[in-house]
């Protein structure tokens, strides 16, 4: 079956990427090629390559679509706020790929933004900042002090 990596995000979206973000959330089922909602994404929005590059990239349905029987899945879009849960086999990177290409374009905060994989004991905690995510090395996030974030944020 394969192992699987949660992700888990709170971010406050850009105004002009609301349609974005809509569309993925009122995307229903029973729509035509509805086993691609990122493809239908990208091709309404062609003027956005990112979205192109995230919907021919492997999995990317998974985000924010993907759970297990073990990993749920569920995600909202409310007042320019998108929360997401899900999970996927990360086998190529696909998070890295989807938080540093769509995420890091669309959200103007990032909240909260932790991924972990099922085996490992921590998560791994992701930031925005001059509009780049990169994951926050664990043993920065370990130090003792008042700012021990102070080095990332």
């Amino acid at each position: 079956m394969g192992m699987y990596t949660s992700l888990e995000f709170t971010a406050t979206i850009k105004p002009k990427y609301y349609p974005v973000i809509n569309r993925l959330e009122h995307w229903r089922s029973e729509e035509a090629d509805a086993k691609e909602p990122w493809d239908n994404t990208a091709r309404e929005f062609p003027d956005l390559p990112f979205l192109r590059a995230w919907a021919d990239h492997d999995r990317a349905n998974f985000i924010p679509f993907g759970g297990s029987s073990h990993l749920h899945s569920k995600h909202s879009f409310k007042d320019g706020v998108w929360a997401v849960e899900c999970s996927l086999k990360n086998y190529k990177d696909n998070i890295e790929f989807f938080l540093t290409t769509v995420l890091a374009e669309v959200a103007s905060d990032l909240i909260e933004c932790e991924s972990n994989y099922e085996e490992n004991q921590w998560n791994t905690t992701w930031i925005l900042k001059d509009g780049t995510i990169t994951a926050v090395p664990r043993d920065w996030r370990e130090l003792p002090g008042d700012n021990y974030w102070g080095k990332w944020l």
